[in-house]
């Protein structure tokens, strides 16, 4: 839409159906049967745990109610000295408890934006080793490869242009996301780089142009490639 918003339009609709319903009496609504109410988890709507700090009463048609326990929020030791978990090697005196989140690839970027924590960010991946003297930081010989996901755009696009609008309001967003972190991430567009991003969110805006194009993204972890 053009020059409108979805303020505009609800307000109209707003105003109209007040006016419709104006001479109608109130009336309540009636809870139906078959509807029980729990205690979840927000937002994974599931079962609370000790560590969860937000909790909702929430309806639900009977026998559809959550049956297993939360795992977005974890309460989880840090090494302070290397911000990843703690070892058999990290000292008593090193280890903090800290609140992360185990967020999926299309969340991260929002929830990193935001400051949280992520586990992704303080685990040191699948058959990853860590070493540590006394007093010194861990450090990892090679970690393991990372999964990128292309968040945006969607596959197989097509774009129009159009003369109404300025040509630097016509871009598109380009989002990637990766499960663990990245020392950069390259967005290349038909095989030349096209923008090299070293935090997250790692989000580019492109300018639309005529033409064909691929997207594809790279990136490099701190101890591998």
């Amino acid at each position: 839409m053009l020059d409108a918003t979805g303020l505009t339009g609800a307000g109209i609709w707003h105003n109209t159906l007040r006016q419709i319903l104006r001479n109608t009496p109130e009336q309540f609504f009636e809870q139906p049967n078959g509807f029980t109410q729990q205690t979840v988890c927000y937002p994974s709507g599931l079962l609370p745990t000790a560590v969860c700090p937000y909790q909702q009463l929430e309806w639900f048609i009977a026998g559809t109610e959550p049956t297993t326990a939360d795992t977005l929020y974890q309460q989880l030791f840090l090494d302070k000295l290397t911000g990843h978990l703690a070892t058999e090697a990290t000292p008593p005196q090193d280890r903090i408890q800290k609140l992360v989140l185990d967020l999926p690839p299309t969340a991260q970027p929002w929830a990193e934006a935001q400051g949280i924590t992520l586990l992704s960010q303080v685990q040191l991946g699948d058959g990853e080793q860590g070493s540590r003297g006394a007093g010194e930081p861990m450090t990892n010989e090679q970690g393991p490869p990372a999964r990128i996901y292309l968040l945006s755009p969607d596959n197989n696009l097509t774009y129009r242009l159009s003369p109404s609008l300025p040509a630097d309001a016509q871009r598109l967003r380009l989002l990637a996301a990766a499960d663990l972190p990245l020392a950069e991430l390259t967005f290349w567009l038909n095989e030349e780089p096209l923008a090299t991003l070293t935090t997250a969110p790692y989000e580019f805006w492109w300018p639309l142009t005529l033409g064909q194009f691929t997207l594809t993204v790279t990136a490099r972890t701190p101890a591998a490639s």
